[in-house]
């Protein structure tokens, strides 16, 4: 039986084929990386901070306009974020409840950000989400795995289960990876049957209408990892090849060619000298190539991501790699309403070293970086999803785990590249928020914007790398409303800093860098 919680406010062959070698060589890479300069780094104390900029590029500004944080008592992670057919946003992710076993958490925020319901459901076992997608009847068709069985569920707009159905029950390590909606009638499911790619063409009933597992005796095993259709109406899935090589396991990207009743018809193994280099996710983009998107793992402390550009046989039309000194991690890919690619994900480097910040960019369709974002604390955040809103605004999701706590709760971010963003000033703001200050890192003049929900005494403090005082920017009594100042740091030297705001019992503390 599957039960939900709900709450709402306010109202298939077999085959070998010969690799071919694309990816460059990654170690020396200082030279190839897109998004930094070496003119670029500032030492702040003891450590350094890489701030990036694409190669040949002027970056542009991306502002947080509001950012919001959702969860109960237990532990909340996002999987996506997508648009609601009529309004508002749907967040699909995790919840760990008492006993650790996990739920699905599905919420609608408006386009404030303000939650208007969210539901949890247990669909009998712990069930581990990959992917949602929405229909165009506002039901969602949702997959992933419970107990090591692959998961395919449909829940109606409020998120309770219509159908919830288990495959392969016989088997072991299977997992349904993501979900491409072809029509109501016919709807793509990638992912991992025991040591191999799984693909499955399923009804709006969860009914299959046919199933291939992809695998190749010569290598260890596949993972099916994304999937998506050509406009000749081939299917390709993204998918990672294992081997295991002395200690250590490779994971190389590839691109599977499949028609479109599902038969295999050629393999792309795009080779490396990296030891990981895992495939996160894929798109199809202009002219039918195909966007892969991953991370490369060159040691203990350098990981980057990647971007890789094929056309329609497989053919590499360009790879680039983004990161700092430290690691970076990424999580999902999408396409804007220019056809631009967002990224985002995790970084170590930008922000304060070896703690987690979420980091997104924008890159246009020859890889360039539009932009770069940056946005943290002092505890470990992470952004799983990112969508385009229009032309200028974005959604950013992920998730804020706490060190003290070991607690997590879901945020949503909207970076505009309008400064300050667009906000309803009619309704005001609902809770008391510090953003990011923009422009950041800046010279010598930075903006701080903070909500106040009510009347409130208010203190701005800056703070070194090392917790001394720097200025008090504010202290006063305050209206409720949206606030802004200025800090002009024209005598201040280059580093890291950090502002606090106090109003009444709210307290939050955000960083920033001066960049001379």
């Amino acid at each position: 039986m599957v039960t939900n919680t709900n709450r709402r406010k306010n109202q298939a062959a077999h085959q070998s084929t010969n690799s071919r070698s694309s990816l460059r060589r990654l170690f020396g890479r200082w030279a190839q990386l897109n998004l930094f300069s070496m003119q670029q780094i500032i030492m702040v104390t003891s450590f350094i901070i890489i701030i990036s900029l694409a190669e040949g590029h002027n970056q542009d500004s991306i502002y947080t306009a509001w950012s919001h944080s959702y969860g109960t008592e237990y532990n909340e992670s996002p999987v996506s974020i997508r648009k609601h057919p009529r309004t508002g946003y749907i967040i699909a992710g995790k919840q760990w409840g008492p006993n650790r076993s996990t739920d699905v958490w599905i919420s609608k925020i408006d386009s404030n950000g303000i939650e208007e319901w969210y539901n949890t459901t247990d669909f009998n076992g712990s069930e581990t989400l990959s992917d949602v997608e929405l229909l165009s009847n506002n039901s969602m068709l949702l997959t992933g795995k419970i107990d090591s069985k692959v998961w395919i569920a449909k829940v109606d707009s409020a998120g309770d289960s219509i159908w919830s159905n288990l495959y392969f029950e016989s088997d072991w390590s299977n997992q349904g990876k993501d979900i491409e909606v072809i029509s109501n009638s016919s709807i793509l499911i990638a992912g991992t049957k025991h040591d191999s790619v799984l693909l499955i063409n399923i009804d709006s009933n969860g009914t299959i209408l046919w199933q291939y597992t992809y695998s190749f005796f010569e290598h260890s095993y596949a993972e099916g990892i994304a999937v998506d259709k050509l406009p000749d109406g081939r299917i390709v899935i993204g998918a990672n090849i294992i081997d295991m090589i002395s200690d250590y396991q490779t994971k190389r990207p590839a691109i599977y060619f499949i028609d479109s009743s599902g038969l295999f018809l050629d393999l792309e193994i795009f080779e490396n000298d990296v030891i990981v280099n895992p495939l996160v996710d894929i798109e199809v983009v202009a002219a039918g190539n195909i966007l892969l998107l991953g991370w490369t793992h060159t040691g203990p402390n350098y990981e980057d991501a990647y971007l890789m550009l094929i056309d329609t046989s497989g053919v590499e039309l360009w790879t680039n790699f983004y990161g700092s000194w430290n690691l970076e991690g990424v999580s999902d890919l999408n396409i804007d309403n220019n056809g631009n690619y967002l990224v985002c994900g995790y970084t170590k480097g930008f922000g304060i070293p070896n703690n987690r910040d979420f980091w997104a960019f924008k890159c246009d369709s020859n890889g360039n970086v539009i932009w770069n974002y940056v946005s943290g604390s002092s505890e470990i955040e992470n952004g799983k999803s990112i969508i385009s809103i229009d032309r200028e605004n974005y959604l950013l999701t992920g998730y804020l785990s706490s060190y003290d706590t070991l607690g997590s709760q879901i945020i949503v971010q909207k970076l505009s590249e309008t400064e300050l963003g667009t906000y309803d000033w009619d309704v005001g703001p609902h809770k008391a928020e510090l953003y990011q200050n923009h422009p950041n890192p800046f010279n010598p003049i930075t903006t701080i914007q903070y909500d106040l929900p009510q009347r409130s005494d208010v203190q701005i403090t800056i703070y070194d790398l090392v917790g001394r005082e720097v200025t008090t920017l504010l202290s006063e009594t305050q209206d409720a409303g949206v606030k802004s100042i200025q800090w002009n740091a024209t005598n201040i030297p280059s580093g890291m800093y950090f502002y606090q705001i106090r109003a009444g019992e709210f307290v939050q503390i955000r960083k920033m860098v001066v960049l001379k």
